[in-house]
């Protein structure tokens, strides 16, 4: 009996995992299907991959938080809220709660980058409601391509011919990127192509002062791509940097306060108001954390995420407030100035003869 049982057991084990294999197999990994649905607009040149989720995407309630602002600042905030959210409503209803992907390559001129938005298999009366709304009021061309709508904000391109001359090209890393901020509803890529990274070796071995110094290769090899993940609502981002190997990225994790120190004293250099309160709330907020050839810089927890905004939201007045002082005294220099030159020129300052 216990060998009838033992048999029985084994063979509905055996089956369970061919069971889950096989149901693993029809779900595609986390990051295919975007990845599937972003690659005929990848090519050699684009640097930026976004992906915002209409379906997930919303906007955090501050509303107790900003219980101490003046009841106009109070209206306004309802406001833009209110006009925000109906935005956010009317693009779902266009796109059918799909996502929506845009791709952002190297600038072609100081005038014009490439920039291709589009969403996938949409209804067709969708898709028409989607071209019209991009159409109104707005210099964009869009057409229906293939299986996607797609827009640029160039209006006289043509769409079909602007993708054959830059054709798909495989470029490694989407899928691990996607895949890294998957649970975001928005999600933005980084994926700088070699002949850039070896275009910084060739012609700038060393960094320059303002990204901290030391060789370049702490930064072409610290990043071969980055994903940025968003949940507004929440108010928590995640930075996922991937590295060329674990050594790399512990060199960059090393070398990142370095860098943000560096570029806050070159700010304060080009503008003396800028204030020292602002470089450590920063450097305080953003902790890297190495694992393996990843580097996560994570801002999470609602609270957190508040304190941290009023510490740089001090920051930034800090920064407004000795700019103000420096403005007010560089126009009493001037005015000081202008008094002395009078009376040099007329040898007195007789109230009367300067009125």
């Amino acid at each position: 009996l216990l060998h009838v049982f033992g048999i029985i057991a084994i063979c509905v084990t055996v089956w369970s995992s061919d069971v889950a294999r096989t149901a693993h197999a029809k779900e595609p990994a986390v990051g295919v299907t975007d990845t599937a649905i972003v690659q005929p607009f990848v090519s050699e040149t684009p640097l930026f991959i976004l992906k915002v989720n209409s379906k997930e995407i919303d906007l955090p309630d501050l509303a107790k938080t900003l219980e101490t602002l003046s009841p106009a600042a109070q209206r306004a905030y309802s406001q833009v809220m209110q006009q925000a959210r109906a935005g956010i409503e009317l693009l779902r209803g266009l796109v059918n709660d799909q996502p929506i992907y845009a791709t952002v390559g190297i600038p072609i001129s100081p005038t014009r980058v490439p920039i291709f938005v589009f969403a996938k298999e949409l209804p067709p009366q969708n898709a028409a409601k989607l071209i019209e709304f991009l159409h109104r009021g707005s210099k964009t061309s869009a057409c229906i391509h293939g299986a996607y709508v797609v827009a640029t904000p160039e209006d006289s391109i043509d769409i079909a011919k602007s993708l054959a001359a830059s054709p798909a090209s495989s470029r490694e890393g989407i899928e691990e990127a996607f895949a890294s901020v998957a649970t975001y509803p928005v999600q933005v890529l980084m994926l700088p192509s070699s002949y850039i990274w070896r275009t910084v070796r060739e012609l700038s071995p060393e960094l320059p002062r303002q990204l901290g110094g030391g060789p370049s290769r702490v930064l072409t090899a610290g990043v071969e791509g980055a994903a940025l993940g968003i949940d507004p609502a929440q108010l928590r981002a995640e930075l996922v940097i991937h590295s060329a190997s674990d050594s790399a990225a512990r060199d960059l994790a090393a070398h990142l306060p370095r860098m943000l120190q560096s570029v806050c004293n070159a700010a304060s250099e080009i503008d003396k108001g800028f204030p020292a309160e602002f470089s450590q709330a920063l450097l305080g907020w953003l902790k890297p954390q190495v694992d393996g050839r990843r580097i996560y810089i994570r801002i999470d927890g609602f609270e957190k995420t508040l304190a941290n905004l009023k510490l740089l939201a001090f920051a930034a007045r800090a920064v407004a407030e000795k700019a103000r002082r420096h403005t007010n005294e560089r126009r009493f220099k001037q005015i000081m100035l202008a008094i002395l030159n009078y009376n040099d020129a007329n040898g007195t300052l007789d109230r009367k003869s300067v009125v």
